[in-house]
C-alpha cells in the first residue's frame, strides 16, 4: 500500500511540476469511469442482453406494423 501511495505521490508531483496537472486528472477520471462502465457491464451482462434483445424486437414488430399499414 506505501508503495502504491509513494508512486501515485511522484507522478502527481511530476505532473505539478510539468504543469499538465489538470491533464492528468482528466486521464484518471476518464480510466475510472472506463473502468467502472467494465465492471457495470460484466455484472449486468445478462440483463443488458435481455433488454437488447427486448428494445430489437420491439423495432422489428414497430417496422413490420408500419409496413403493413403503409
Amino acid at each position: 500500500m506505501g508503495l502504491v501511495v509513494l508512486v501515485a505521490l511522484m507522478i502527481l508531483i511530476e505532473a505539478g511540476f510539468r504543469r499538465q496537472l489538470a491533464q492528468l486528472v482528466t486521464s484518471l477520471t476518464i480510466g475510472l469511469a472506463l473502468l467502472a462502465a467494465l465492471i457495470l457491464v460484466v455484472d449486468f451482462f445478462w440483463q443488458i442482453i435481455v433488454v437488447v434483445a427486448l428494445i430489437s424486437s420491439g423495432y422489428i414488430i414497430w417496422e413490420n406494423l408500419r409496413e403493413l399499414w403503409g
